[in-house]
Parts: structure tokens; sequence; C-alpha cells
């Protein structure tokens, strides 16, 4: 048995196509680069906080959760401070 669907083509022909799940519940990763600071700060308040939140991606589909972890590089060489920024998000459909 295959989970493969067939699909018609527009010049007649036929594929075969797997469906996917693109989002699941659980950790999404979020990365900001050359942040000045503002976005480190507010996600770093967040997980201090534990404030729940919702994000709505650039798709529409909203997720409720918390930050629970942040990674912060410092870029060097810069007149002012400059981070890049890795962030741990995770789903909490019980919030909606």
């Amino acid at each position: 048995m295959s989970t493969q669907s067939r699909v018609q083509l527009a010049n007649g022909s036929n594929a075969f196509v797997a469906p996917s799940t693109k989002y699941i519940d659980g950790q999404i990763g979020l990365t900001w680069y050359y942040d000045d600071g503002t976005i480190k700060a507010q996600v770093e308040g967040y997980i201090t906080a534990r404030s729940d939140l919702k994000i709505t991606d650039h798709n529409n589909v909203v997720y409720y959760g918390r930050f629970t972890g942040i990674n912060v590089s410092e870029e060097v060489g810069y007149s002012s401070s400059r981070y890049d920024i890795q962030a741990e998000f995770v789903i909490m459909p019980g919030l909606e």
C-alpha cells in the first residue's frame, strides 16, 4: 500500500506525489541576523517573564507558545553592537 497520490499534469502525463506535513506541534526555531539588540532584549524578556505569545507566520498560520531558549552571537568589527540570534519557540496548542 502506498501513500502516494496520482496527479495529472497540464500536458496529460501523470505524476505521483507523497503527502507531507509542513507544520507540526512542537518546537520551531527562529533566526534574526544583524539585530541591534532590540530583538535580543525582547526575546530575553519574554523568556524571563515566561510570557505566552501568539506568532503569525508568512502564510497566516498562527502559533501559540513560549520562547524557551536563545543563542546570541555578537558580530565583531562594527561600530555598534550587532547580534545574530537563534531562539526556540515551543508551540502550545492549548493556549488558543
